[in-house]
């Protein structure tokens, strides 16, 4: 496995660290069925695997660019799963959606922004044509473990 290496399928302005495999799995890891790679649950993960902080609702006590980075750290535990369900991330052909879950306070209308965060790393590493997705951003009351961010999505295989 490629636990803990840099991973870049294109020409990037950051090298990605993936996290090793967290201790804690939110929802199970990616599942393949087909030619879809159906991920749930993952949260932003420290270098350690350990879910990363800090934690809360946003933005009582986390602020906007924090929980950006939190998505930013979300995807790439996305990534490092993925790698490790397909063996390769250059057997990704398509990211079709991302559903992302924002511990917002009531009335915060920012979880597109917060968001954001996660989409930028996809299309970053994948490019327009492949990281391109689908995505939806919603503001909830609680998300396991006091995190910012979780994100789910599917992907199809090439």
């Amino acid at each position: 496995m490629m636990e803990g290496r840099p991973f870049r399928r294109r020409p990037s302005r950051e090298h990605f660290q993936a996290p090793p495999r967290s201790f804690l799995v939110l929802g199970g890891g990616p599942a393949i069925h087909g030619r879809r790679v159906l991920v749930s649950g993952h949260g932003p993960l420290a270098e350690d695997g350990t879910p990363a902080g800090p934690f809360g609702s946003v933005p009582a006590d986390v602020s906007a660019a924090d929980a950006m980075h939190s998505a930013r750290l979300t995807a790439l535990a996305v990534l490092a799963g993925v790698r490790r369900a397909v063996g390769d991330l250059d057997r990704i052909g398509a990211w079709l959606t991302v559903r992302g879950f924002v511990n917002a306070e009531p009335g915060y209308e920012q979880t597109t922004a917060v968001l954001n965060g996660f989409s930028e790393v996809v299309l970053d590493v994948f490019g327009p044509d492949i990281g391109g997705h689908a995505r939806t951003a919603i503001g909830v009351a609680a998300l396991p473990l006091d995190l910012p961010v979780v994100v789910a999505a599917e992907l199809e295989l090439a």
